[in-house]
């Protein structure tokens, strides 16, 4: 979703991942496009795992993610408002990883189970934003 896209701070914040690193942005019209690595301890792993990460917001109703972190893995989702004040989301996952299909398994539910995880985490700070005009930004953000 777009809000992550341009507050990463609260990715460690909020759901006490590992901070990101290498960002880059960009607007064009109402496309923005992100990416940035993470570094993530996954279970059986000796050292942290690099995950390179590419997102696209396309206005404000779709997004899809890339992760690539030995296997490929894309998450779509789509917000379509229902009423003034509530929104149907509805998430796609792809998974790859040709000739491994225990892993796809593995690995495939571990990942969508952490995007359910983040996704409610976020819920509550969706509910309580509201428009403030003239916002207090940081220096690196005006």
């Amino acid at each position: 979703m777009l809000e992550n896209l341009v507050d990463v701070q609260h990715i460690q914040a909020l759901h006490r991942l590992p901070p990101v690193a290498d960002y880059e942005g960009t607007f064009d019209g109402p496309v923005m496009s992100a990416s940035f690595t993470q570094h993530v301890q996954l279970n059986d792993a000796a050292a942290p795992t690099p995950i390179h990460i590419r997102a696209e917001c396309h206005g404000p109703g779709i997004s899809v993610l890339r992760f690539d972190a030995g296997m490929r893995l894309v998450a779509v989702s789509s917000v379509v408002p229902i009423e003034q004040d509530a929104v149907d989301v509805r998430y796609f996952w792809l998974i790859a990883a040709p000739g491994r299909p225990a892993l796809v398994r593995r690995i495939g539910n571990m990942f969508v189970d952490q995007q359910l995880r983040l996704f409610e985490q976020d819920i509550d700070i969706w509910e309580r934003k509201k428009f403030v005009a003239g916002p207090p930004l940081l220096p690196s953000e005006r």
